[in-house]
């Protein structure tokens, strides 16, 4: 399970970002969809384990074969 200190910081990267893309949608609906996209991305982050996550030539080597 990820840290809260962790949780926070990638809140806090993310933040421009999903600001930023909520300019594209109608002002009546940026609330709900900001709302929607924290929840994806805690419950994305709270389910992820970094052990699984391949290292850089794996991934290279994933890439490659597609």
């Amino acid at each position: 399970m990820i840290q809260r200190k962790k949780l926070d910081e990638l809140i806090h990267d993310f933040e421009p970002k999903i600001r930023k893309c909520l300019l594209q949608t109608s002002p009546d609906e940026r609330d709900d969809l900001r709302q929607v996209l924290w929840l994806k991305l805690t419950e994305l982050s709270t389910n992820f384990n970094s052990d699984n996550a391949p290292n850089f030539d794996e991934f290279r080597a994933q890439v490659e074969n597609r």
